[in-house]
């Protein structure tokens, strides 16, 4: 897969996308127009179409021309793609989100993302119709969404992403070259960050398939060295056992530190290979299947492990811990490796110091 930074001219890096670009917080007041202003077709656009006499047109929704005037005036280069259609086709409400900026064919949802304009977004998505657009794509197939992913500051992907997830943007959405908004975010990120990776979890997202280039995003992320954005994928089900196309899983390619890192991010049940995939070796000693000694998946970070490099849950677990997480016997039969098992007695141990620490504290412990 190309991980190149694109190329093209609305590539999402450019650098009018960044939300400190110096432009003016837009606001909802309604632009004085000038001498000068009128003479711009481009800043009077509701001018530039041949406004008819009747009395429909003089009825022309106020707001929505207002909406048009300040898109113009903080930069939103728009034109009516039909170009010169009926007028009320352009100044209605409706027709204010068909309107395209003419390079790259971006609509106004795109253009507010790119500017990092929370209030322009909001003030578009009162507009009728304005889910329809929502996940528009531009020349390049990039939706607002994948504007959000490429931003720098996790707050403004907050904001943006958060009004657009309302609207129902689709997190599956592909541009051309086959990449989700997601896969976007991480193959453009400046910095390792887990706030867009929050923004969309637990929202249908499929982590595990496999994606542009036969790889996953746990893979990308690990690839680039981006531990707290791997972990927040671990947290919303991305699994360390899932093989790429060329067989490799991550839990093959990450040392035991990092490991020990991710661990403290997996749920239950969420990290065991899938049932298609063999189990013929150990994952630790790499011996192989035999018929005395059966192979089983570590029940937290899902390696497939022999008897030798194994434990169960019982023999690890301390046993006040495990009554108050209410284990069941399944769940104390099922065997932990090693690497499992030494993060589970260091945190089981830590809970027992925290616990006998508020029970001093607030003198529970006294006689």
């Amino acid at each position: 897969m190309d991980t190149s930074a694109p190329e093209e001219e609305n590539c999402l890096r450019e650098s009018d996308m960044s939300a400190s670009s110096g432009e003016p917080s837009p606001r909802a007041e309604k632009p004085q127009p000038t001498k000068s202003d009128r003479s711009n077709p481009r800043v009077q656009f509701s001018e530039s179409h041949h406004q008819p006499s009747s009395s429909s047109a003089n009825n022309a929704p106020r707001g929505s021309t207002t909406m048009i005037a300040m898109l113009q005036r903080y930069g939103y280069d728009l034109e009516d793609p039909e170009g010169g259609g009926n007028s009320l086709a352009a100044t209605n409400s409706a027709g204010i989100l068909s309107l395209r900026e003419p390079k790259n064919n971006q609509t106004a949802f795109h253009i507010a993302v790119k500017k990092g304009h929370v209030d322009v977004l909001k003030a578009l998505m009162k507009l009728p119709r304005a889910e329809e657009f929502v996940n528009v794509g531009d020349k390049h197939g990039n939706t607002p969404l994948h504007f959000v992913a490429s931003k720098d500051k996790a707050d403004l992907q907050t904001q943006l992403g958060t009004l657009l997830l309302s609207m129902g943007a689709n997190l599956h959405a592909t541009n051309v070259r086959g990449q989700t908004p997601l896969e976007v975010h991480i193959m453009t990120a400046r910095a390792d960050s887990h706030a867009f990776v929050k923004l969309i979890s637990f929202r249908g997202m499929q982590l595990n398939n496999l994606i542009n280039g036969g790889t996953t995003y746990l893979h990308l992320a690990i690839e680039r060295n981006f531990l707290d954005m791997a972990g927040a994928l671990v947290n919303a089900g991305a699994s360390i056992n899932i093989p790429d196309h060329n067989g490799v899983m991550v839990s093959d390619i990450i040392p035991t530190k990092v490991l020990v890192r991710l661990t403290k991010y997996m749920r239950e049940g969420t990290q065991s290979p899938p049932a298609d995939v063999p189990r013929l070796t150990c994952k630790l000693c790499k011996n192989s299947k035999s018929l005395l000694d059966t192979l089983r998946d570590c029940h937290i970070c899902g390696r497939t492990t022999c008897r030798n490099c194994s434990q169960k849950m019982s023999d690890v677990k301390d046993p006040e811990q495990a009554v108050r997480e209410r284990l069941d016997k399944e769940t104390l039969a099922a065997r932990l490796c090693e690497t499992c098992c030494t993060v589970t007695r260091l945190r089981d141990k830590r809970l027992a110091e925290q616990k006998k620490f508020n029970e001093t504290l607030y003198g529970m412990n006294r006689v």
